[in-house]
């Protein structure tokens, strides 16, 4: 079983590792992978396990996991308020606290009683409100396992504890060596910018999610269906499969499935990310959430619920969103092991101050601001955050990667490999040219009960044909499918087969001299041939064409400009592969190629050291599909699609596969970012921190201006990754 759920007491990065170890130590838990961008957890078990355990489990760690869906929904609205709350309650203890404290130190005013007692009653009332802090960090340090928190409460506390003994030795002038400098406002006034920056982060955030919740917000609730004679609104949960939905005109499509009267021009774009409404009537397939023109349409419901293609975009890009890209485990590793790091340069450089100064106020500034300026957030938030507003971009415009991993590898791609048939091409095949010894009607009489039984598009273009023409269909049995060649069937005792002429050859049937002559005139034509025999006779030939998509020569162009290697495969004939393949100005062709062929020239191309994406229609290229590094299927959206491919392509433009690339190039460049500046932020702050230029120039960091240091670092990350949306 694979399930998603929220958690609640991330604080930074080496979080993400502590709950993943913890969780991956319970037996029959297969995969675990947090996200802390997300705040959840997708964690893959065996279904004798309950949730509950893990709930259990992690709660003695200090987190909480949401299992109640109900909470799950109410949890982003009930942080924030919480965070907003202490937000209120920190600055109105913390600015006059701030204020007064500054006062002092700019007029060096010496510390009077009436100093003493009102920073400490302002700063442990902030200490109270910022509890949270330090109670997951003491727990943190209890189980050896130390994190952000652990650092915020070993600072602010050392902060607090010395001035209260400095108060003490002040106020009753105990003259103790050491103790004659406060802190409490350092204490206080760096829970306040934490508490700040947590607010501001989960702000910007929830920025990152808003495509995502977009997407959620276009998901129907009601329908319309008939009842004693009226159209009654209803909730879709109550809509059965067959059920006949009235869609008003401007009204949302509430599930999949075929117009049975109407209509109207519709719109695709919550699916497809495409804005120009589609033309639809009776016999066409609509899609839940989209939303219905002018006219109305009657539909009735063929898929429901979470199994509507709608309902399996979101999922997919929940699931994308909560996987992880490869670099991320390597800093997940560095964060686990940064936060005791950090503990141990703080207390080597405080020792050494002490050591060099013998000043324990100096060596305690020292301590407290490398424990506060040092940050894992900011190196935990760095690739998460970037997948999730890249990943949601990419759901806007009908782009569907299945996972992160799948980004980190795109933006490698040199090679790729079209299929011709559905992705250059219309993929709407029609009959042009008929040939036959038989009278028309006779011969499509063959074609049609044979082809029915087929989703192939040149069976659905002779089942189409077909239909327009009123055909009557044949009883057809012992249907077998030969991939690449053709399709067998037997109608009343004779065998049938209907394919390539090749094949017709190899049964050793013979075909007239004037039908190989309309066949080899067609093929110049760019038309795709097929011929049918019945036993060990030639009964006829049909030729069918197909339009180049309008888009299709420029994407080609676009690709090569872009330094890419660009083939094109096709089990089409040679002299129809190699027109369609001139008009594109495509010169690695491949024509004649099975499935398993297919496969194995993607094989080659990656033998040669090349990183190969495959795009097809996710069905018959599925085995090329799955052997190349990235596998796009286009336009298709079915099971088989969404199952083999990498990267889904809904919208069934090709332009889209442009749009895939750009979008994982920028997505990696702002990782790669976000990476430079986060160790670069730690790397030069935590020295700086340590007291190193002040053996040069005499710069010490007061512990506040670490606290927003520390605070900025963070939420940096987070609005540069937002840059992605411009």
């Amino acid at each position: 079983m694979k399930a998603i759920y929220k958690i609640k007491g991330m604080s930074c990065s080496s979080c993400v590792l502590k709950i993943e170890s913890i969780l991956k130590d319970i037996s029959g838990v297969s995969h675990v992978s947090v996200n802390l961008a997300l705040e959840n957890v997708a964690i893959e078990y065996d279904d004798s396990i309950s949730p509950t355990l893990f709930k259990s489990i992690l709660k003695k760690s200090g987190f909480e996991l949401i299992i109640d869906a109900e909470q799950k929904k109410s949890i982003v609205s009930d942080s924030e308020q919480s965070l907003k709350f202490k937000l209120i309650l920190t600055l109105f203890f913390g600015l006059p606290l701030f204020i007064f404290s500054m006062y002092e130190m700019m007029n060096e005013i010496k510390i009077s009683n009436f100093s003493l007692i009102f920073q400490f009653i302002f700063t442990t009332i902030i200490m109270i409100i910022g509890r949270e802090f330090h109670i997951i960090g003491f727990n943190a340090i209890l189980r050896l396992k130390p994190d952000m928190n652990s650092l915020i409460f070993i600072g602010t506390s050392a902060a607090y504890f010395y001035s209260i003994i400095s108060s003490i030795n002040l106020y009753y002038n105990f003259k103790i060596n050491g103790f004659d400098h406060l802190y409490f406002e350092s204490a206080g006034i760096i829970i306040v910018f934490i508490t700040i920056g947590r607010f501001l982060e989960h702000k910007a955030k929830f920025n990152t999610k808003k495509s995502l919740i977009n997407l959620l917000k276009k998901a129907p609730i009601t329908g319309f269906i008939e009842k004693d004679g009226d159209w009654i609104e209803t909730n879709i949960k109550d809509i059965k499969i067959g059920t006949w939905v009235l869609v008003k005109p401007g009204g949302q499509v509430p599930v999949d499935g075929i117009i049975m009267e109407g209509h109207s021009f519709v719109d695709e774009s919550a699916i497809t990310g495409e804005s120009n409404p589609i033309e639809k009537k009776t016999g066409d397939k609509v899609l839940s959430a989209s939303i219905n023109g002018n006219g109305r349409l009657i539909v009735q419901a063929e898929t429901l619920g979470k199994d509507t293609l709608f309902s399996r975009i979101i999922q997919l890009v929940e699931q994308t969103q909560a996987t992880k890209a490869p670099i991320q485990n390597i800093v997940d590793k560095i964060s686990y092991v940064f936060v005791p790091t950090v503990c141990l340069l703080g207390t080597i450089s405080s020792i050494f101050w002490f050591w060099y100064s013998s000043d324990l106020s100096f060596s305690l500034n020292i301590l407290i601001s490398v424990l506060i300026i040092a940050c894992p957030c900011a190196l935990g938030l760095a690739t998460p955050t970037a997948i999730l507003v890249g990943t949601g971009l990419a759901a806007e415009k009908g782009i569907h990667f299945k996972s992160a991993k799948i980004l980190q590898i795109m933006h490698k791609i040199d090679t790729v490999v079209l299929d011709k048939t559905g992705t250059l091409t219309k993929g709407n095949m029609y009959v042009s040219d008929i040939y036959t010894k038989r009278t028309e009607d006779d011969f499509l009489e063959i074609l049609f009960s044979v082809e029915n039984n087929t989703d192939h598009p040149y069976a659905k273009a002779i089942t189409n044909y077909s239909k327009d023409k009123k055909i009557n269909r044949l009883k057809c049995s012992d249907i077998e499918t030969i991939p690449g060649q053709g399709i067998l069937g037997t109608i009343e005792g004779n065998n049938i087969f209907i394919g390539k002429i090749e094949y017709i050859i190899d049964r050793k049937i013979e075909i007239p001299d004037n039908a190989i002559k309309k066949d080899t005139n067609l093929r110049r034509q760019g038309k795709s041939i097929m011929h049918c025999s019945s036993d060990k006779n030639w009964i006829g030939l049909v030729a069918l064409e197909d339009e180049i998509k309008p888009e299709s020569e420029q994407t080609v162009y676009n690709l090569m400009k872009s330094g890419l290697e660009v083939w094109m495969l096709s089990g089409d004939n040679e002299i129809t592969t190699k027109h369609t393949a001139n008009l594109l100005g495509i010169k690695n062709v491949v024509y004649d190629i099975l499935p398993k062929g297919k496969s194995d020239l993607i094989k080659k191309l990656q033998s040669e050291g090349k990183i190969v994406a495959m795009i097809g229609d996710g069905i018959n290229d599925a085995p090329a599909i799955a052997q190349s590094d990235i596998g796009i299927s286009i336009g298709s959206g079915t099971d088989v699609a969404i199952e083999t491919s990498d990267v889904v392509l809904i919208n069934q433009k090709i332009t889209s596969i442009l749009e895939a690339l750009h979008l994982s190039k920028k997505i990696i460049k702002k990782i790669n970012q976000n990476l430079f500046w986060a160790f670069i932020y730690n790397i030069v702050s935590i020295p700086v921190a340590m007291g190193i230029l002040f053996l040069y120039n005499g710069f010490l960091l007061n512990p506040m201006i670490a606290g927003i240091t520390m605070t900025l670092s963070s939420l940096s990350i987070v609005c540069n990754t937002l840059l992605l949306k411009k």
